[in-house]
């Protein structure tokens, strides 16, 4: 039971470890509380029962540091709930600085959509072979870098469901 107990957990709760593609993400932009709103539904898996996922002073945070643009009228696009997206996930794992780093790479040549629609596939697919799921996609096809962060992600959250229980 030891390896596939974090599956079990999952499961219990009903958690499904998916990232929303950037075409999932809306289309209109957002205002601070629906974008909470928004993150805690999808992002759910991420977090503790006891854990508040994400505030805005986080999010404020973040633009403060110069991690993520700031809003346009009080609203944030697609492209910021893309970068919200890596950074929540990565968040837990490595600190901001690196964190900035790494979206600096991962964005130097590529088009925001298909960089972000890329880190969700890796980091789906580092999850399944982290949590043991043997019909999975390899990860031998991903940048060096988004393979890294996306394992390391993937085996701190399943470290966290294993405490969890």
């Amino acid at each position: 039971m030891g390896e596939n107990k974090a599956v079990m957990i999952l499961e219990e709760k009903n958690e499904k470890i998916v990232f929303p593609r950037w075409a999932e993400l809306p289309e209109i932009d957002l205002y601070m509380d629906q974008l909470i709103s928004f993150f805690e539904k999808k992002l759910a898996f991420l977090f503790d029962k006891d854990e508040k996922g994400v505030t805005s002073t986080m999010i404020n945070n973040y633009v403060k540091h110069k991690l993520i643009m700031p809003p346009v009228k009080k609203k944030y696009s697609r492209e910021h709930l893309a970068y919200l997206f890596v950074i929540i996930t990565l968040k837990k794992v490595f600190t901001m600085s690196e964190i900035k780093m790494i979206i600096e790479k991962m964005t130097a040549n590529g088009i925001a959509s298909t960089v972000y629609d890329d880190f969700c596939d890796s980091a789906e697919c580092a999850c399944a072979s982290v949590f043991g799921d043997k019909k999975i996609p390899r990860l031998d096809g991903f940048d060096p870098l988004l393979k890294s962060v996306s394992l390391a992600a993937a085996y701190k959250l399943y470290s966290q469901k294993l405490i969890e229980e």
